[in-house]
């Protein structure tokens, strides 16, 4: 599935809005490492980083790490599956929030 980033902030804000709610569970703590599977355009991703994290963004779309390399220049985004997405990096927490981020 090709997904359309510019359509997906725009119809489905709604979307990255629920991650609030996973901000306010996580309690992130400045110098966690978090990664955020599935990140889309990176909203959620960015509010992370902003309480003081070390956050990587992780999205199968190209298209919609394109949008939030652009959007979030200061954020580390890359282009992954989570499905066979594997690390040797350490994380405090993984977020995985919706099924499409599995890319299937």
């Amino acid at each position: 599935m090709k997904w359309n980033a510019d359509l997906y902030d725009q119809k489905h804000a709604f979307v990255f809005k629920y991650g609030e709610d996973v901000l306010e569970f996580l309690d992130v703590k400045p110098g966690e490492r978090i990664l955020d599977l599935g990140c889309g355009t990176g909203h959620l991703t960015k509010q992370i980083q902003d309480k003081g994290a070390i956050v990587k963004g992780t999205d199968y779309s190209p298209e919609m790490i394109a949008q939030a390399k652009q959007l979030y220049p200061d954020v580390d985004f890359a282009v992954e599956n989570a499905a066979d997405f594997y690390t040797d990096e350490k994380y405090d927490c993984r977020i995985l929030e919706r099924g499409p981020a599995l890319g299937t």
